[in-house]
């Protein structure tokens, strides 16, 4: 049974600095190598809009994951999981029927540190969106916005690049500087990566070294 926490933020709201630092780390812990700029910059991207620039990032869950079934470990609620009262806005009273038919989520995940939750963050992006992975690690926003929603990460998400450029803009100061990417190279370090989330870093290690030449 998932045991529910309370909807708050333990500590206070991580800065941008220490949330970037916090996905560039679990990002070298997953795969055994330094993040590409471009998917760092467009993860922290994603995760300021997803979390209304952290003010609505609840238990270190810095993307918002959802809390199926499968997830053993501990939640927190929406506001819009239980009944809406005569004050509730109408778009927790739309959640609130979405949800009861299936279509918008009941739980999130919970984490108990900020780095486990930008863990989990980099192993989902990279183990169950792929496209959104390869689009971030192009780096342009008009294919990640694209991304975001045709990988159904946010399937009603709207596909405007505007705001993830404006993003970007707005945290220049914490970003490091894009990066132009070859296609051959793009694919060899996104399949390593990959495989590194999804099978273990033992089995990335060796395909990593049988593949050197290929990356370089």
């Amino acid at each position: 049974m998932q045991q529910e926490v309370p909807r708050d933020q333990p500590g206070g709201r991580p800065t941008a600095e220490r949330t970037r630092d916090a996905i560039s780390a679990a990002f070298g812990r997953v795969t055994g190598e330094a993040i590409p700029v471009n998917v760092l910059r467009w993860m922290l991207v994603q995760i300021w809009l997803e979390t209304d620039q952290g003010r609505a990032l609840w238990r270190n869950n810095v993307g918002n994951i959802t809390a199926g079934s499968a997830w053993s470990g501990t939640i927190w609620r929406p506001n819009w999981y239980y009944e809406p009262g005569p004050d509730a806005s109408a778009r927790t009273r739309e959640l609130h029927e979405l949800m009861l038919q299936g279509r918008a989520p009941s739980a999130f995940r919970a984490y108990p540190s900020l780095e486990a939750g930008a863990e989990d963050y980099v192993r989902v992006v990279m183990r169950q969106f792929p496209q959104l992975y390869r689009a971030m690690y192009d780096g342009d926003a008009s294919g990640v916005a694209l991304a975001v929603r045709e990988s159904r990460y946010c399937p009603d998400c709207s596909t405007n690049p505007e705001p993830w450029n404006a993003m970007a803009r707005q945290l220049a100061p914490v970003l490091p500087k894009a990066q132009p990417h070859g296609p051959g190279k793009m694919l060899a370090v996104i399949g390593l990566a990959t495989l590194a989330a999804t099978a273990g870093y033992g089995a990335y290690r060796a395909t990593r070294l049988q593949k050197r030449a290929a990356i370089g």
